[in-house]
């Protein structure tokens, strides 16, 4: 039968000196209890991360949500409602309308002018 030696840590006594016979039985049922204790431990790892990924969704909601307050709270401090839209080519915060003209029947055949 193999063993492994285990020194004391010299820390003075010579019990704690003394060397202590472990035999490969020993350190494979401590091996084994170790892994027994880390088993469970192992799908922490997919949680943490799905957590991880989580987390950085909510931070980025969080920062739009953060930025939808500011441009409100500027277009109070501005004295106009806030809009709830945003228009990032304009600076007031309202989009731009355009008159549309269409032409005009004046009764004249099936002629149109504008």
């Amino acid at each position: 039968m193999s063993s492994v030696s285990a020194v004391g840590d010299g820390s003075g006594s010579a019990a704690k000196e003394k060397e202590q016979e472990l035999t490969m039985g020993d350190v494979a049922r401590r091996l084994q209890a170790i892994e027994d204790m880390i088993r469970p431990l192992i799908p922490l790892h997919d949680q943490v991360a799905a957590l991880e990924v989580s987390l950085t969704a909510q931070g980025q909601q969080q920062q739009l949500l953060n930025d939808g307050l500011l441009r409100a709270e500027h277009a109070l401090q501005q004295g106009r409602p806030p809009t709830g839209h945003r228009h990032d080519d304009e600076d007031d915060g309202f989009a731009t309308t355009h008159k549309l003209e269409f032409p005009k029947y004046d009764s004249v055949g099936d002629l149109c002018r504008g």
